[in-house]
């Protein structure tokens, strides 16, 4: 089976890396940027992510518009979309968006790791079929 590729969108750095962390430790590859742009790349087929998690904080039109174009895409090329708040109220978006999970920070390494890996795996087990 293919290590599933998940794309991180978060405006923080810190965070960024400590997502990235926990997927490749979790025998999966990962790339992160602050840059919503990357939906297009996916679009374009340029990357082809298993996952997208998405900082909901990060423009709640802008994530909106982000997420209904990846549910856009074709079944076949389609990545499931995890979607993250931050429990402190200043990032609380994504309850109106149409995703597969969301998370929370403070993050909980275990259950963000299960989440991901969850999500990959079925992924990558729907299009190899």
């Amino acid at each position: 089976m293919k290590r599933p590729q998940v794309l991180i969108l978060a405006e923080n750095d810190f965070h960024r890396r400590l997502m990235t962390d926990v997927v490749c430790c979790n025998e999966m590859r990962a790339v992160s940027s602050d840059q919503l742009d990357w939906v297009g790349r996916v679009e374009t087929g340029a990357f082809k992510a298993d996952v997208v998690v998405i900082d909901c904080g990060m423009g709640e039109s802008e994530v909106s518009q982000a997420v209904s174009r990846l549910h856009a895409l074709p079944e076949e090329v389609r990545p499931r979309v995890i979607g993250w708040t931050r429990e402190n109220g200043h990032n609380r978006g994504g309850e109106s968006l149409d995703l597969e999970e969301r998370v929370e920070f403070p993050l909980d390494l275990g259950c963000f790791a299960r989440v991901v890996k969850e999500q990959a795996n079925a992924q990558v087990l729907a299009h190899s079929v």
